[in-house]
């Protein structure tokens, strides 16, 4: 039997225009098959996974949310408490990126973060992380 196989969709919140750059080009450079979708802040990835409930329900879901801290209007912080308190939304792993320190010892309990990273400090490392994605991404949610 052949099954078609789908690129996993990653849902990316990160505020500042460069980083989204720079994190739009590793991924084409990693030669990883993703999806993404852009946030710029904490409210924006909200809405956009609770713009359709039918969908959470579904399972219509990103495979992954690779998460800066330091945001405008609602952290990533925010967002990860708001997430693990959800019984459809707070499976969705986390990858958190950012400048911010003490990170693991902050977010490491919660069961949905499954990594911290600080942003690296080179372009080749970044393309590195990125290449290691997908050993965090889950399909047992309900995907295809």
């Amino acid at each position: 039997m052949i099954t078609a196989t789908r690129a996993a969709t990653i849902l990316i919140a990160e505020d500042d225009p460069d980083d989204r750059l720079l994190l739009s080009e590793a991924i084409s450079d990693s030669q990883m098959t993703y999806e993404t979708v852009f946030a710029t802040d904490g409210e924006e990835v909200m809405s956009f996974l609770r713009g359709n409930p039918a969908s959470v329900k579904r399972g219509a879901l990103p495979d992954l949310i690779l998460l800066d801290i330091n945001m405008p209007r609602k952290n990533g912080e925010e967002v990860i408490r708001e997430l693990a308190g959800h019984p459809f939304l707070g499976k969705i792993p986390i990858i958190v990126l950012s400048t911010a320190s003490n990170l693991a010892s902050r977010l490491g309990h919660f069961p949905n973060v499954h990594q911290c990273f600080s942003k690296p400090a080179n372009y080749s490392d970044l393309v590195c992380l990125v290449s290691k994605l997908p050993t965090y991404i889950q399909n047992d949610r309900g995907r295809p």
